[in-house]
């Protein structure tokens, strides 16, 4: 009974078994007894045809950057600082239009004191008086009727967007102006307040 197994070498084997499937073969002579002979092939593995049939994929090796020339390194420079650079004009223009707007919602004389001192006096809707520093977080400070600071509030917009980008502070300024003009008690309801210890 032929039998095919895998293995690293052709050869053929023979064994010799009795009526109980014993093997009856001794490293001299075998064994007198009712035998019955198994042939068994062993093929060569792999055989020429599987591996003919099947090959790996190739390997793809990314080519790391080092291996890069000096043409592909500065092109890829001049895109990052220009990037840089439109970004950076883009600010710019972004903080000068807000600017500008800000200085046209204030009255001659605010207008002056923000340019002079960067700072802004509002009087609320409820009538309470307050100072606005440039800047977007705890820059608003309610002030009594002498000037001094008494409590410090932090309530500002949304400032960053989901590429990385800001506002500008005057566009924080200008929501943080509007909401105390027309609408002071929802400001404070949603303000973060401090208490300062010495009024100043």
């Amino acid at each position: 009974m032929p039998v095919e197994f895998f293995g690293t070498n052709a050869t053929t084997i023979t064994y010799q078994y009795d009526t109980q499937g014993m093997v009856v073969a001794s490293s001299a002579n075998w064994i007198t007894t009712t035998t019955t002979t198994t042939t068994v092939n062993v093929v060569p593995w792999p055989t020429p045809a599987w591996q003919q049939a099947w090959q790996p994929p190739p390997r793809v090796v990314p080519q790391p950057r080092w291996h890069d020339t000096e043409e592909v390194r500065a092109e890829r420079r001049a895109r990052r600082e220009a990037a840089y650079a439109e970004a950076a004009a883009s600010r710019v223009a972004a903080q000068v239009r807000a600017e500008e707007t800000l200085l046209r919602l204030l009255p001659e004389a605010e207008r002056a004191h923000y340019q002079d001192r960067q700072l802004i006096r509002v009087r609320g809707s409820a009538g309470g008086l307050y100072e606005i520093e440039r800047g977007y977080q705890q820059n608003v400070y309610a002030i009594d009727e002498a000037g001094r600071r008494t409590e410090r509030l932090c309530a500002h917009p949304h400032m960053y967007d989901n590429e990385g980008g800001s506002l500008p502070y005057e566009d924080a300024m200008i929501a943080q102006l509007l909401q105390l003009r027309h609408d002071e008690p929802a400001f404070l309801t949603v303000a973060n307040r401090t208490r300062l210890r010495a009024a100043y």
